[in-house]
């Protein structure tokens, strides 16, 4: 999940301790162990220390390292002591690009007293000079986090839990868009005259079709609603990419989509609404029955949904011919899943409602079961 889990606290306050009681290690990245792996040791006059020596690449490694984690839209633990608030500018930068949403958890309930008689305890290496550990524990104590975070005592606070949407009447999924205003204004007109009805957009809302531009208008008229929802697809991720400043977009979506936005105006603001909406999953329980939505669509679900790549949500589980209907009705059975971006064939509980390859829009209702090709 798009879930980044920021460590806060001064050296001996518990932050090793956490990873290793939550099983964390191959999620963390850890400023230390990269000390060590680059630069090793140094011998001060109290004993070996972790060297410090090639700090400025320790960061620039972990930085590019995380980056390529939130590519994958990877839960992900930062082990460090980021004990001033200067020290989570660059996650949010990163966070904001990559859709996450950034936690911290704060080891502040000990006393400088327990950590100088930690600090006496540990190993020779890994022990700080004492006027060090009472420097940061004065900047820390001090410290006032930034507004963007969020602050947990648990790990169990990151787990997904399934949202009860009971309180709408019905719940309709509207698939794969590619650019077809044509189809879509029909769709958002229903849409406003049916404000207890939830209609949740799987994913590929712009690219290959011809009305790009009339289709950020519907989109607009769409974002001023309070019943919609809006799951990323694969195209999404180029949208997000250029309303973040970097090119790192599809030819296509330049092609397509963007150079004929620009064409009829420089007002992409829409665009921006929209990636700010974008969510990577929705697992949720209505009337009785669970379901799982993504854009591509999954074989199974890991134990923990807090494991779970966002990039597979975006592509999938295995290549796009893969019949993952099928897989999934023998793996969870208990779970309906709806999903857009391939053309495999539905089963009952993995329902497919993508028909852009055939210039239609799938709309299933929930309380129907029934699916509708516009």
């Amino acid at each position: 999940m798009k879930k980044l889990l920021i460590l806060n606290g001064v050296m001996g306050a518990g932050k090793s301790h956490f990873i290793k009681e939550n099983n964390l290690g191959d999620f963390t990245l850890s400023s230390d162990e990269l000390r060590i792996k680059m630069a090793g040791f140094d011998v001060s006059e109290n004993g070996m220390i972790i060297s410090s020596r090639k700090d400025r690449q320790v960061w620039k490694i972990l930085y590019m390292m995380l980056e390529t984690r939130m590519e994958m839209g990877l839960f992900t633990v930062v082990d460090a002591m980021h004990i001033t608030t200067k020290s989570f500018k660059n996650y949010k930068e990163l966070a904001d690009l990559y859709g996450y949403k950034i936690y911290v958890k704060r080891f502040d309930g000990i006393t400088l007293e327990e950590l100088l008689e930690r600090n006496s305890n540990r190993e020779t290496f890994k022990r700080i000079p004492k006027d060090v550990i009472v420097n940061k524990y004065e900047i820390f104590t001090n410290q006032v986090l930034p507004e963007y975070v969020s602050k947990i005592e648990t790990l169990e606070e990151l787990y997904p839990q399934p949202e009860n949407l009971d309180k709408y009447k019905n719940i309709k999924c509207v698939g794969d868009i590619h650019n077809n205003a044509d189809k879509l204004e029909p769709i958002v007109e229903e849409i406003n005259k049916n404000q207890n009805i939830l209609y949740i957009f799987t994913g590929d809302i712009f690219d290959r079709g011809s009305k790009p531009y009339e289709t950020m208008l519907l989109v607009g008229k769409l974002l001023k609603l309070d019943n919609i929802r809006f799951i990323q697809g694969n195209h999404e991720r180029h949208v997000r990419n250029y309303v973040y400043g970097t090119e790192n977009y599809s030819n296509q979506f330049r092609d397509t989509t963007l150079s004929k936005i620009l064409e009829r105006t420089n007002n992409t603001s829409i665009l921006k609404e929209l990636v700010e909406r974008l969510e990577e999953f929705m697992y949720f329980t209505f009337k009785n029955n669970t379901y799982f939505i993504t854009h591509a669509g999954l074989s199974q679900l890991p134990k923990n949904l807090l494991y779970l790549a966002g990039q597979n949500c975006e592509y999938g589980s295995g290549s796009y011919e893969t019949e993952i209907d099928k897989i999934w009705e023998q793996n969870e059975p208990n779970i309906i899943q709806i999903h857009g971006h391939r053309e495999t064939l539905s089963t009952k509980n993995s329902i497919r409602i993508d028909y852009s390859n055939v210039g239609s829009i799938g709309v299933y209702d929930l309380s129907a079961r029934e699916l509708r090709v516009d």
